[in-house]
């Protein structure tokens, strides 16, 4: 049903409707809404980096190292850079290591719905604080 209503476009019915399904589920975690795909070849990355989460041992979590994906691990073309600090977004953050906390805002990839460029959140964020242009061709 959630998919139909989206498939109708019907976006604020299906809030009501999940708003209105988690009161009947309250311990129950909203299943993830947004997936990161390459650019080049459509596939999933999401996929790929639970993998990686998933399969980490012991030894990594404890001596804090990390998964870095900085390309796609189907087509192996570049994954997007920060605008800003031109970090890879797939690249997993000592912030990222413990999955059972969401990920801060400031982590999240933000990007110009005009010229498609685009960063971590918090640090598009205080860019465009003090300045008007994209940090890109600004």
């Amino acid at each position: 049903y959630r998919h139909l209503l989206d498939t109708w476009k019907l976006f604020y019915e299906r809030a009501d409707f999940d708003i209105m399904l988690a009161q009947f589920k309250p311990n129950e975690k909203p299943p993830r809404q947004v997936y990161i795909s390459c650019s080049f070849c459509g596939k999933s990355i999401s996929a790929y980096m639970a993998a990686l989460n998933r399969g980490r041992g012991q030894f990594q979590r404890m001596t804090g190292t990390a998964n870095k994906l900085s390309s796609c691990p189907n087509c192996r073309k570049p994954l997007p850079r920060c605008s800003i600090c031109l970090m890879h977004m797939g690249t997993t953050t000592m912030g990222e290591m413990d999955t059972s906390k969401s990920v801060s805002f400031d982590n999240w990839f933000t990007w110009c719905q005009s010229c498609r460029h685009g960063g971590h959140s918090g640090h598009m964020t205080q860019w465009f604080k003090e300045h008007q242009e994209c940090p890109v061709t600004g």
